[in-house]
């Protein structure tokens, strides 16, 4: 008996099973319905059949929004009816109408001709509802229906062209590093490049990139017999001048790059002979500055771990080790970015001091990139960590093809380093179409700036150092041939991708204006919340922006570079090296101890209004300003605001004494472009410069002057003038009160 009644139980299950499959069918459709952009389908979704379907609120919700892009009113508003009765939840409900709503501003951009403005509207239509990984797969499915849909809408109307085909820098990429290259060949190591004896031996980077720069030379047309042959002869002459040279880290670096190049076109043995190949897989090693045991890092920041990553690669294409090695550090870097990143994603440079820089961003497109040069595909998680950086630098794009503005190595390196995190996440799959256009053309946009402005075509180099700018120490101008070299690949090797990627049209600056202008006005991004926070306030104010960030500087604290003002080029910027204190208070104590608010921050808020947005962060205790480090001193703290509206910044602090202590002074400056200063009362109104007015409260002495050379010459020029700020008191109340306001031209 039990047998006989198996197949009927079966059988009621299966029936069971039939109906709920049918459900999940009727649903999965409608959803897929929803993210193709399939409206008429939704529209004609039935009504009794949604009426007794468990998910019957969803599926009136997407009827209506199908109702409405297909212009069936009546019937949308029936759908949204059903779909308030059946109780829907009103969160979900008004993100999806939002998203009919972009999608509906989407359409009538696209048969406007407005591309640029349909993508955009149709990007916020996808993220609304979607999850991030979603949305750049679906984007491109929706765009290309749209652009369709609009064709054949528009019915003659003609389209206001809004791309050009870019006129490719790679040639002239290549033109000025070859004109370096035969420089090279023909003086050899008595070469002089603006007045600088090219081959100084204390640059330990210098031969690995002249080696590099020299591949590309050789690699540059490899259809031409003839002068292939010559320039590897050419490269095989300067190797042997410089048989015992001395190489480190990001010099292995380049060698190793150049040796890769050279093999991949079959060019290596007609370079390098067998012995010198010998020699270089001797010296050309990651263990010069990674333990093997443990893998850890001599003294270095945790960037190098990608430098020793990359090295391991290489050796790897070249047959002179196995794979384990680079799996071993590239799993280092995994792990300290889950160690030290938390859920944030950015790459400290530190072991946890909160050192957030250039690096913190650049990293991960670094590894990128050599994965990409590895023929391999990024995890899941790394592919996160790269789309965090890049919604960074994708909210900080602008006409001028500037990059980073604050920390250590900006300037050119800075520029250069938004075209790096770009062009690996275009290659990598994370970027949207839109927002691959986008970043081509601002790839185009910063090239143009380099090759018009850090590069100085009568000194044939770079020029980071004169004509009033100033860069890192550690860059100075005995490694001028380095530079211009390393500048030179960085750019060369970003076009190859994008030309790889079939990239030929920028847009218009009128296009790329308004995909800037629909960018949020105020993002903070936040890069650690332990005992003390980090993070980054991005400001967009017209054509400017500005990057404030609340960053420990560790090693670098005392320098302005690394100071929480609102940094922009052109307009507040630090100085490489030096330590006045630009919009930040200085407190001088009796007791022979200067204190500034430099690091140690708490309770970072960002406060958004229909005027503006206010920024506001705590110091529980003040930066002892001569160390090494940061260092804490709890007989003071301060709290500050920033406060963003149009066209006016101001910075207020309230200094709160927590002991009775006796101060000499309390100075503040502001160091700026602007010239001709006019002064009344606490006013100071400039007459020309992108600075206009500064109006100062809380200081008893002010005093306007022309700025020193040297001491205030910023990456890309001198500051013209400094308004000092000053107040003497012996001792204070509780609570004291500060404030700066700038007013500049947007």
């Amino acid at each position: 008996m039990i047998t006989g009644q198996e197949p009927v139980v079966s059988g009621e299950k299966t029936s069971k099973t039939a109906a709920q499959d049918n459900e999940e069918k009727i649903f999965e459709r409608a959803c897929s319905q929803w993210r193709l952009g399939d409206w008429d389908s939704l529209a004609r979704l039935d009504r009794e059949i949604m009426r007794h379907h468990p998910d019957r609120a969803m599926l009136a919700v997407f009827a209506a929004v199908g109702c409405l892009q297909t212009d069936r009113i009546d019937e949308a508003r029936q759908c949204i009816l059903l779909a308030q009765d059946w109780g829907v939840d009103k969160k979900i409900f008004g993100q999806h109408i939002v998203a009919g709503v972009y999608n509906s501003l989407a359409r009538a951009a696209a048969i406007s001709g407005q591309e640029m403005s349909a993508l955009g509207y149709l990007e916020k239509a996808v993220s609304t509802t979607e999850t991030a990984s979603d949305v750049r797969l679906l984007l491109k499915v929706r765009a290309d229906g749209l652009l369709k849909e609009s064709s054949q809408r528009k019915k003659g109307v003609k389209l206001r062209q809004g791309t050009k085909t870019a006129s490719c820098p790679l040639r002239e990429l290549y033109r000025r590093l070859g004109i370096l290259a035969e420089r090279i060949y023909k003086d050899g190591v008595s070469f002089i490049i603006d007045n600088e004896p090219a081959f100084n031996a204390t640059d330990r980077f210098l031969h690995g990139k002249v080696s590099l720069g020299l591949a590309y030379h050789v690699t540059e047309n490899t259809m031409n017999g003839l002068a292939t042959a010559h320039r590897c002869r050419q490269f095989a002459d300067v190797c042997k001048q410089f048989p015992d040279h001395e190489i480190e880290t990001w010099g292995i670096y380049f060698y190793l790059k150049a040796l890769t190049m050279l093999q991949k076109e079959g060019l290596l043995e007609k370079c390098l002979d067998e012995e010198l190949l010998t020699d270089l897989r001797r010296r050309l090693d990651w263990r010069c500055f990674i333990d093997e045991n443990n893998f850890d890092l001599s003294g270095k920041p945790n960037n190098f771990y990608g430098v020793a990553y990359a090295i391991a690669l290489y050796r790897f294409q070249l047959g002179w080790e196995g794979c384990a090695p680079c799996q071993r550090l590239l799993q280092k870097i995994i792990d300290h970015f889950r160690e030290y990143s938390g859920r944030f994603g950015f790459a400290d440079e530190t072991n946890g001091q909160n050192r957030y820089d250039r690096y913190s961003l650049l990293l991960i497109a670094e590894v990128a990139h050599h994965i990409r040069e590895a023929g391999q595909k990024l995890t899941v998680e790394m592919g996160e960590w790269l789309r965090r950086s890049c919604e960074v630098v994708l909210n900080n794009l602008n006409l001028e093809g500037d990059g980073f503005p604050y920390g250590r190595s900006i300037g050119a390196y800075g520029d250069s380093s938004y075209l790096e995190i770009l062009s690996a996440a275009a290659y990598h799959g994370l970027l949207s179409p839109v927002e691959c256009k986008v970043a081509y053309s601002f790839s185009i946009k910063a090239t143009r700036k380099f090759l018009d402005f850090w590069w100085d075509e009568k000194r044939q180099c770079v020029n980071l150092w004169d004509d009033g700018r100033k860069t890192d120490a550690y860059r100075e101008k005995h490694r001028v041939l380095g530079e211009s070299i390393s500048l030179l690949h960085q750019h060369i090797y970003v076009h190859k991708i994008w030309e790889e990627l079939g990239y030929s049209q920028v847009l218009s600056d009128e296009d790329f204006q308004t995909w800037i202008d629909q960018r949020p006005r105020y993002m903070l991004t936040r890069f650690s919340e332990n005992k003390y926070s980090s993070a980054l306030l991005t400001v967009r104010d017209g054509r400017q922006r500005f990057n404030l960030p609340l960053v420990n500087g560790d090693a670098y604290h005392n320098e302005t570079s690394y100071y929480p003002i609102p940094f922009a080029q052109r307009l507040v910027q630090g100085v490489a090296g030096e330590s006045f204190p630009q919009l930040t208070p200085k407190i001088r104590l009796l007791d022979g101890k200067t204190l500034m608010p430099l690091a140690l921050f708490r309770n970072i808020t960002l406060t958004e209004s229909e005027k503006g947005a206010m920024l506001s962060w705590e110091h529980p205790e003040l930066d002892v300003i001569g160390e090494s480090h940061p260092s804490p001193d709890n007989r003071f703290s301060m709290k500050t605001n920033y406060k963003f509206e149009s066209g006016s910044i101001t910075r207020t602090d309230f200094l709160i004494s927590k002991k009775n202590v006796e101060i000499e002074s309390i100075e503040m400056v502001f160091a700026c472009f602007s010239v001709r200063p006019f002064v009344k009362g606490n006013i100071i109104i400039f007459e020309r410069g992108e600075i206009f007015r500064v109006e100062v409260k809380g200081f008893d002495e002010i005093e306007v002057r022309k700025a020193a050379s040297g001491k205030y010459q910023a990456v890309e020029g001198r500051m013209n003038t400094v308004v000092c700020m000053k107040t003497r008191k012996s001792k204070l109340g509780k609570r004291s009160k500060y404030s700066v306001v700038i007013k500049y031209k947007k």
